[in-house]
């Protein structure tokens, strides 16, 4: 995860990082691995118009280092954090953009 981050600095500006490529880091409460009581997972956001200018044009992929990258969409997202599948490690950490939880939209 800390190579994804640091190779999202090296490739996308302040700018860039800001408003059309973001990478939120999550807890993943069911993971693949049965052994396991939860793993760390990522969110990739992007929108080539600008999160805040047209949100309804955000892309997501879910990236789980056990599967990879995949698509994953909007409702997805806003049903597994609703029922606890994925939760912000803190409650400080960087949230996904223009996603709806039990608490309100994230921007």
């Amino acid at each position: 995860m800390s190579y994804i981050l640091q190779l999202r600095k090296v490739l996308f500006n302040e700018f860039e990082q800001k408003n059309n490529f973001k990478i939120t880091i999550l807890r993943d409460n069911k993971p693949n691995n049965e052994n396991q009581i939860a793993m760390a997972s990522a969110i990739f956001t992007i929108n080539k118009d600008g999160f805040e200018t047209n949100p309804n044009s955000n892309i997501y992929f879910y990236f789980n280092p056990t599967i990879g990258l995949i698509p994953i969409s909007k409702d997805k997202l806003e049903n597994d954090f609703n029922n606890n599948i994925l939760a912000y490690i803190e409650e400080k950490d960087p949230k996904v953009p223009g996603i709806n939880t039990k608490g309100g939209q994230i921007k």
